[in-house]
């Protein structure tokens, strides 16, 4: 009668420690996936963040705020052109600020490549990318067409995030 007794609590004991190790297992694993699905979230949302802020570059246009936007006006048609930028409502709105903080990033350059290959930076002179005190940095860039109410060009209108 003993011997049932010794043998049903070790095959209990087994029994607990096999399930809290599959337990703790899974908790371990668990933990390690929503720690990346957290990192993932805060990554979305910055790159989300920059990614707006050169679409309302690009598209919007605001006199009262111009660091929102810099789009052209046509007062013939009474809109803002999208993806079209008036330059030199860009270089008003940015004249004299050396950078702009954002939630998670601080945009300290903003940059015209023309399609001819001059590189006229509007805001800031950011060459050296995520070099030296500027930490971890990104680039963003779309085309754009700029104009200054009489010439056209194509360009590529780009900005260094960095945190």
């Amino acid at each position: 009668m003993r011997n049932r007794g010794i043998v049903f609590s070790t095959d209990l004991m087994v029994a607990f420690v096999a399930v809290s190790a599959i337990v703790f297992i899974i908790v371990w694993f668990s933990s390690g996936y929503i720690e990346n699905i957290a990192r993932n979230a805060n990554d979305f949302s910055k790159e989300r963040e920059a990614i707006f802020f050169m679409d309302y570059l690009v598209k919007t246009r605001g006199k009262e705020l111009p660091l929102i936007g810099a789009a052209f006006f046509d007062a013939e048609k009474k809109r803002v052109i999208g993806n079209v930028l008036d330059k030199e409502m860009l270089k008003n709105a940015v004249n004299g600020a050396e950078e702009i903080k954002l939630e998670h990033w601080t945009v300290k350059g903003i940059y015209l490549i023309y399609e001819n290959g001059a590189k006229e930076w509007v805001l800031g002179n950011a060459e050296n990318g995520g070099n030296g005190k500027q930490g971890k940095c990104a680039v963003y860039e779309r085309f754009v067409i700029v104009t200054d109410g009489v010439f056209t060009e194509k360009a590529k209108i780009g900005a260094v995030f960095c945190e």
